[in-house]
């Protein structure tokens, strides 16, 4: 045999026609390969992994299970003795999740921040201040075959959800689901789960034609004043507020004054809770005639 090649990638060691045992170690995600053989001796007869093959031309594709997967190459010349190669391709196993979501006793679906990666190990899930939701369930989903997922030591199901306690108010829990799989490295998925503060304003007052509500975000009214001087307070007085006019951000005061262009005014406003990363945002359009 003058070449032997295999898909999945390169062989341990190099080629040599009188060296008949080689070695392959490709990834996890690596199900299948091919192997091509070229013989110098266009007579004989060629089999790989059991099954006739044409010199030169790849084999069909050879399922790789998780471990080691040995690979017979075998030389049939007219005359002569009948030569063995043999190529052991392992494909480790993986320690990675390929999901992880979460849902509330509620039936609702909560985001995890930022959104799911199996190379992101770090996630956060906010709880809104004013969620009645008692229980986060969360459900990590395996990737390897043999892998197993533990939270401080006790076994998880994979696709099944372990269910978290949501804190109290302003209050926070870490979940780390370990990975494990036999002679790998362990990865730890950790999701922090935070119940936020609150995000509401408590009042927005001076805006003629506005009967604010907390839970309302939208609002449109049309006033005939030069200026506008709303008194604007929120719930959590440690929160983020952020302001914009007609797209230009102004500092944040609970008393808001400021002169109105003729025709449509915007202001914004967008609460950022002290704790847990809540926001509301709130739209007042203004019109003044």
């Amino acid at each position: 045999m003058g070449i032997l090649l295999i898909s999945a990638g390169a062989l341990t060691p190099t080629f040599s026609k009188t060296t008949y045992a080689y070695s392959s170690t490709v990834g996890f995600n690596v199900a299948s390969t091919t192997v091509t053989a070229v013989l110098e001796d266009a007579n004989a007869q060629l089999k790989i992994n059991g099954v006739a093959a044409v010199s030169g031309q790849p084999s069909s594709a050879i399922p790789l299970a998780v471990g080691n997967n040995t690979i017979p190459i075998q030389v049939t010349p007219q005359i002569g003795p009948v030569q063995n190669y043999s190529v052991m391709v392992t494909r480790p196993d993986s320690t990675r999740l390929t999901s992880l979501t979460a849902i509330d006793n509620l039936n609702n679906q909560i985001s995890l921040k930022p959104s799911f990666d199996s190379n992101t190990t770090l996630y956060n899930v906010c709880i809104p201040q004013d969620s009645t939701a008692t229980t986060l369930n969360i459900t990590p989903v395996k990737e390897g075959v043999n892998a197993t997922i533990a939270v401080n030591g006790t076994a998880v199901t994979s696709g099944m959800p372990w269910p978290v306690t949501i804190p109290e108010v302003g209050g926070s829990v870490s979940i780390p689901f370990k990975v494990s799989a036999p002679q790998l490295a362990d990865t730890t998925y950790t999701v922090n789960v935070a119940k936020a503060t609150s995000a509401y304003l408590q009042s927005v007052t001076g805006i003629p034609g506005v009967n604010f509500v907390k839970t309302t975000y939208d609002y449109t009214t049309s006033i005939t004043a030069p200026k506008v001087k709303a008194t604007v307070i929120p719930e959590d007085t440690s929160a983020t507020i952020e302001v914009t006019i007609n797209g230009t951000s102004v500092p944040y005061t609970q008393r808001l004054i400021y002169t109105l262009n003729t025709g449509l005014n915007e202001l914004i406003i967008k609460v950022t809770s002290s704790f847990g990363g809540d926001s509301k945002t709130y739209a007042f359009h203004i019109t003044k005639s």
